[in-house]
């Protein structure tokens, strides 16, 4: 779960400035940051053109003290060869004029262990999602690891999985 306080099932409060960064004095950040969501309604069938299983994806939006922060995409898997969760979240500017220049994609895998929700920054050769002229360039995990983006990814992520049903449902049915 994210940490934050729930405000409602699709929306939580955070007590800093922004996911994955450090407060700073108090006088310079908001008291608090609301991110929400709107998950897309369209689950779209696929069949996995390796290995012939069949699959779906969803996409949504995530919303900051609502305004436009992130778009995401999903696969949701059930047999390759276990149940995962396939994410690209694309964070950047969404502007009208903004381009695919100003956006950066994240590839994360989110399986269930035991108990727990298991989180991989994927590499760009590892994720079923890839550079997109609208959504932004994939970056490699090397290039996630240690920056601001790894934090403000990972609890998106969170986000997205306590926010969007259809995600949440698919990692508890294992």
């Amino acid at each position: 779960m994210p940490v934050g306080k729930r405000s409602s099932p699709a929306q939580v409060t955070f007590p800093h400035a922004g996911a994955g960064e450090l407060p700073g004095p108090l006088a310079t950040y908001p008291a608090a940051v609301t991110l929400s969501i709107e998950p897309a309604p369209e689950v779209q069938a696929r069949v996995c053109k390796d290995c012939g299983r069949s699959f779906s994806t969803v996409h949504g939006f995530l919303y900051q003290d609502d305004d436009a922060y992130a778009v995401y995409h999903a696969s949701l898997q059930s047999d390759h060869p276990s149940t995962q969760v396939d994410l690209a979240l694309s964070l950047g500017s969404w502007q009208e004029e903004a381009t695919a220049n100003e956006r950066k994609r994240i590839g994360l895998r989110i399986w269930p262990e035991g108990d727990e929700l298991k989180m991989h920054f994927n590499d760009v050769s590892e994720s079923t999602w890839g550079d997109s002229a609208t959504f932004g360039t994939m970056l490699t995990r090397n290039a996630v690891l240690g920056s601001r983006l790894e934090g403000e990814a990972l609890s998106a992520a969170e986000f997205i999985v306590s926010g969007d049903e259809r995600v949440r449902v698919h990692l508890e049915n294992t």
